[in-house]
């Protein structure tokens, strides 16, 4: 690994533990963090913001080991290799010679494999807690991040009905009255929080194991965030079916990565 990029798995393992860090808090301190559990917002917000900024210093790091092809890399390479080999041919012209040139100018940066704990070992089947960062990940991660903090603060907003009792009137008691309950503010902030961890966990993933572990806690973030109003009947049943359709996806992912260890005999990307 080169020297530059020594702390890039950090940064990036920091910006993928902040959410968890933040959900972790919230789940046990969440109703006494202020009033109807206003400062969990910030929390959770606070820490995919954080997580952002890592992301960015990551995405900074990369770049220096490997910067972007310039748009003139081809022509440079292709004028250089013209004038090396411009005895081979009375009209300079070299396309064929000239490919490997582009190959090299656009070949993609290697990508860096680390792995942190062993899980399991079962034969020649390691399960273990491991990182494949290549251009993507940090790309994805810098994405994510942002896409995250900006839901967060619109959800901070979007959720304040939240703070106090709520009056539903979509949902009917048995004395054909509006449903009243506790607001759920620090909960959806929670599983907010899961959700960004759940997926910069699946960007991450060192192997296919992980990956699919990753999948199943993004699936299940999904079910609890669509289901928020559990009260409600579309509510309900648009979860019970993101939940059923996940489940036939996660057959298929199944069947997929028995295909994988058959075929190639492991699960790690990075083999």
């Amino acid at each position: 690994m080169p020297e530059s990029l020594r702390w890039l798995p950090t940064l990036l393992e920091l910006a993928w533990l902040l959410p968890l860090a933040s959900f972790v808090l919230i789940l046990f301190f969440g109703p006494v963090m202020g009033k109807g559990g206003r400062w969990a917002a910030w929390l959770a917000t606070a820490a995919i913001m954080c997580s952002f900024l890592l992301s960015i210093v990551a995405a900074a790091l990369w770049l220096s080991e490997h910067p972007l092809p310039h748009q003139s890399a081809p022509h440079t390479a292709d004028k250089e290799l013209g004038t090396a080999t411009h005895g081979d041919s009375p009209h300079g012209d070299f396309p064929s010679a000239s490919a490997p040139a582009k190959a090299e100018a656009h070949s993609a940066a290697p990508a860096l494999y680390v792995e942190r704990y062993i899980l399991a070992q079962f034969d020649q089947l390691r399960l273990c807690v491991a990182y494949y960062i290549d251009a993507l990940t940090v790309a994805m991660f810098c994405m994510v991040t942002l896409v995250a903090s900006c839901i967060h603060v619109y959800s901070m907003g979007y959720m304040h009905e939240e703070l106090e009792e709520v009056t539903d009137r979509q949902v009917q008691t048995a004395a054909g009255l509006p449903l009243r309950r506790r607001g759920r503010y620090c909960r959806f902030f929670q599983y907010l929080s899961l959700f960004c961890f759940s997926m910069l966990g699946l960007v991450l993933a060192g192997n296919l194991a992980t990956v699919f572990a990753f999948w199943e806690l993004v699936g299940i973030c999904s079910y609890l965030l669509i289901g928020f109003y559990f009260e409600r009947s579309s509510a309900s049943l648009a979860a019970n079916k993101a939940f059923i359709v996940n489940r036939v996806g996660d057959f298929g992912m199944l069947v997929g990565l028995m295909a994988a260890w058959s075929g190639f005999g492991t699960l790690a990307l990075g083999d």
